[in-house]
């Protein structure tokens, strides 16, 4: 007689390395260690997920994994179960692909040339996997042109060194140039000013798209070499015009809040040099707004009802600072085939207007039918005048009524303008505008920029009147720089203007008791201090 004795022992597993880091491109190597008999299967898993095996995912046996030309995408948890007569064990590790974003070693610095001449710019950036450079000009891709060369070359130490060759490098090839280095992990960039001699030239830009109430920076990509002002324009004004405007003298135009009605349009970037020549360029911005959430009405739920939307686009006016009334009558008739005539929703608002309209803006008008019998003839009557209707004719129809107020958006009657004043006398600076009860600030620079705007208030030397004029009594020379006018009424964009007032000085003489003694027939020199 034969017996058979099987043997066995608890399984324990691990997965070894239980952690591991790797490059993309590397070779990762996992390991199941299993302890106890007997051992039926090892199923490997990623995630909870049957880990795909191909020509760089395979096994070397069953308990060890092996992946070549690890990728992003192998990076996650693994786990190795173990099966044995019905019980099964599991360990797991994890594969990190721990690549590298760009970092920059080396970049060049601004530099001055003259036209004709050779340049040669290269930064030094690594990374894994290693990056990849572009270069640009004024934040726009290097114009075609065969005196234009980029290259690259890996050294030894795995860096990356990009380059940029220009050869007779020209007047208008001057500007802010930028390398900029990514591998998908990251980005890294350098920027410099390349100064090329020659007459003022200004890159075309493209046209620009903003969302209103967000903040707005132009560049003007400028080139040529020296520049003596970078001013940027809208219409027939130099900004900046208002406290929302900023410009520097790099040729950045910062536009914070933007607004759709004042904002949007043509600027003009004009270029400057020493010696009077220029050159400009055009950019239209667009401002958009993002679309509101429309919420639809839910309407009473009745026997017979009806809903008619009406749109009513709100017209412009200029006329005297009231707000546009506008009464809506609606109508509804009953034709002879009805039998009961109709009522309306009459609520506080059976019209359901919108809080607050603005001229220019769309109106929906909505009126609810919940009694009468169908059909109805319905008609909307705007009316400046509420008329009485007759007793006799209220079986015929219903009407209600409500009135939708336009509140007008404030526009210039009296724009401020520069000024100038002898020290010691008053001015009085005028600025007024029409639209719905308008208020107007007065602001004043902090500074000798335009810009840090601190109210004003009456004062010593400071009076505002009712009609929004600003009064500065006996100037001092403290009082000159620059003004802001400011007015607003909650209804659309606020109105602003800026000035600025110079305060002139009459010649003085200053007076200091002196004696002087001086030899006979000799020269004495008496300075007069003014």
């Amino acid at each position: 007689m034969i017996s058979i004795i099987s043997l066995t022992a608890p399984l324990k597993a691990s997965v070894e390395p239980h952690s591991l880091v790797m490059l993309t491109g590397g070779i990762a190597t996992l390991t199941c260690v299993v302890s106890g008999h007997p051992v039926d299967s090892i199923v490997w898993m990623k995630n909870f997920r049957s880990v795909i095996f191909d020509g760089r995912i395979h096994f070397r046996s069953r308990n060890v994994l092996h992946i070549r030309a690890v990728t992003r995408a192998d990076q996650g948890m693994y786990q190795c179960f173990v099966y044995s007569h019905g019980n099964n064990v599991q360990a797991a590790a994890q594969l990190i692909v721990g690549d590298v974003p760009p970092e920059l070693h080396n970049g060049f610095a601004e530099t001055t040339l003259d036209a004709g001449a050779s340049l040669s710019l290269q930064c030094i950036v690594s990374g894994h996997p290693l990056p990849e450079v572009t270069w640009l000009i004024d934040k726009l891709p290097l114009p075609e042109g065969r005196h234009f060369h980029t290259g690259k070359i890996e050294n030894e130490n795995g860096k990356l060194i990009a380059f940029l060759n220009i050869s007779r490098i020209h007047t208008r090839d001057g500007g802010f140039y930028e390398c900029v280095a990514s591998n998908g992990i990251g980005l890294v960039s350098h920027v410099a000013k390349v100064n090329v001699y020659g007459p003022p030239y200004v890159r075309p830009m493209k046209n620009v798209t903003v969302v209103e109430g967000e903040r707005l920076i132009l560049q003007c990509p400028v080139a040529g070499y020296p520049i003596k002002h970078i001013v940027w324009e809208r219409g027939s004004l130099q900004l900046p015009i208002n406290h929302r405007q900023q410009v520097f003298q790099n040729g950045s135009l910062i536009i914070r809040e933007v607004k759709r009605d004042s904002d949007q349009g043509q600027y003009r970037c004009n270029a400057i040099s020493e010696d009077g020549a220029s050159d400009h360029q055009d950019v239209t911005v667009k401002v958009t707004i993002i679309s509101p959430e429309i919420k639809p009405r839910r309407l009473r739920s009745t026997k017979s009802q009806f809903a008619v939307t009406l749109i009513k686009q709100i017209i412009s006016t200029r006329g005297p600072a009231y707000d546009a009334a506008l009464y809506f009558f609606y109508h509804l008739r009953p034709t002879p085939t009805s039998v009961l005539p109709p009522t309306c929703t009459t609520e506080d608002n059976p019209f359901d207007f919108p809080n607050r309209v603005r001229e220019g803006s769309a109106v929906v008008i909505t009126c609810g039918v919940n009694e009468g019998d169908p059909p109805f003839d319905i008609k909307l009557l705007k009316m400046t005048i509420l008329c009485h209707l007759n007793p006799e004719l209220l079986y015929k129809f219903t009407s209600v009524s409500f009135c939708l107020l336009c509140p007008v958006t404030p526009h210039w009657i009296v724009e401020p303008t520069n000024t100038s004043v002898i020290l010691g006398q008053s001015i009085v600076i005028d600025c007024a505008a029409e639209g719905s009860l308008p208020h107007v600030t007065w602001k004043k620079a902090s500074a000798d920029a335009p810009k840090d705007f601190v109210p004003l208030y009456n004062s010593q030397h400071y009076a505002i009147f009712d009609n929004g004029s600003l009064s500065v009594r006996d100037v001092v020379k403290q009082n000159e720089g620059f003004y802001l006018c400011q007015i607003s009424n909650n209804v659309g964009p606020d109105l602003t203007k800026l000035i600025s007032v110079t305060v002139y000085a009459p010649p003085t003489v200053h007076v200091q008791h002196q004696v002087h003694t001086v030899v006979l027939d000799e020269t004495l020199e008496i300075r007069c201090e003014g």
